[in-house]
């Protein structure tokens, strides 16, 4: 007969840490903690979903937690350089540790559950960070109350050399 695990009334004392293995057998069940993560990723600004012009970024770092499906970010750039990219074209960001939900039901697309931190770039509201679905990449809106929301273009960004961005946020995962 197999035992349930016993929690002591004082509590579960974890002075180690708790610790996953390198390989996670899968388990099923929506309520099972089968993944844990941590790292940092390279970043990449460009002005095209993939391929396009990039920009050069003088101090960049970028980390990540991932839990279950859910994967936490926070991406520094600084010192953006936009020489040779056009300035007509959106602005994306790619290069995201993982590819994001591409389940509508997922409810947890990260549009409206980041923060971004600007120097040197203009908009006129606020700004969001938009994880498409099924992508490793976002890109930038410009938030404006009772008007549509706009698409934050490389032009956007005042200086050649010198702006910056800090991006937090959180987006749920593919399986």
């Amino acid at each position: 007969r197999k035992m349930a695990a016993q929690i002591p009334s004082n509590g579960i004392n974890l002075d180690k840490g708790l610790s996953f293995p390198a390989t996670v057998a899968a388990q099923s069940g929506a309520n099972i903690l089968d993944e844990y993560e941590e790292g940092s990723f390279t970043t990449v600004l460009r002005d095209a979903t993939s391929g396009g012009n990039t920009a050069s970024i003088s101090n960049a770092t970028s980390q990540y937690v991932r839990v279950g499906r859910l994967v936490f970010f926070s991406i520094n750039l600084f010192n953006i350089n936009k020489s040779g990219m056009t300035s007509s074209n959106a602005l994306y960001l790619t290069g995201l540790p993982f590819a994001s939900s591409d389940s509508s039901n997922a409810g947890m697309y990260s549009r409206y559950c980041t923060t971004v931190n600007s120097d040197e770039i203009d908009f006129t509201s606020y700004v969001t960070f938009d994880v498409g679905g099924g992508f490793s990449r976002g890109e930038f809106h410009d938030n404006r109350d009772s008007l549509i929301d706009q698409t934050i273009t490389v032009e956007d960004i005042d200086t050649a050399a010198d702006s910056d961005l800090v991006i937090n946020g959180f987006y749920m995962m593919n399986t």
